[in-house]
């Protein structure tokens, strides 16, 4: 199974030109009991009850599903190699004057040359089920749902490639689709 992509995919970016200004990034699913054990479904918590589908409509995915799935929790970080050295300031502690506490502290600070970053926080993007249909084939009950993350993603600010990426390899990552 293909876990990330490093590009957004071209039948993406041909689907993405026809919509509005606003946009979800979902996956319809059309799942059985059975696939309900299916280790990429486990995660969705899915049961049955009195043929009811019983589910958790909103929830972040678990930051061992993958690198997407940890930075929407962790945050990242972003080094620029490219870009010159930035000075800074590195805190050490108090320390004591002349080795004794009795006779006071002072503070330690250094100054270090390093590479320019970046932090990126966490989105704490979730995602969220909703059931759109339920039927019976072959004697079996297909529940058909959409799972889709809680992020709007505008098509025209200024970091819609990078957003639409990110919550597409999250969806990819933690159901294949």
């Amino acid at each position: 199974m293909k876990k990330n992509y490093r590009k957004i995919p071209d039948f993406i970016k041909n689907k993405v030109q026809t919509l509005n200004n606003n946009i979800v990034v979902a996956a319809i699913f059309d799942l059985t009991r059975d696939d309900f054990r299916n280790s990429i479904f486990s995660g969705l918590k899915l049961d049955i009850e009195n043929e009811r589908l019983i589910y958790n409509p909103n929830f972040i995915p678990n930051a061992s599903q993958g690198r997407y799935s940890k930075k929407n929790i962790e945050g990242y970080t972003i080094k620029h190699p490219h870009l010159p050295l930035v000075r800074k300031e590195i805190y050490l502690g108090e320390r004591p004057i002349w080795g004794d506490y009795n006779n006071g502290t002072f503070s330690l600070v250094v100054y270090r040359m390093v590479r320019a970053y970046e932090e990126i926080p966490p989105k704490n993007i979730a995602f969220v089920i909703e059931l759109l249909e339920t039927r019976s084939v072959d004697e079996q009950v297909h529940y058909i749902l959409k799972i889709s993350t809680d992020q709007v993603i505008n098509s025209q600010s200024q970091d819609f490639e990078t957003e639409l990426l990110f919550n597409i390899n999250l969806l990819q990552e933690n159901f294949g689709k």
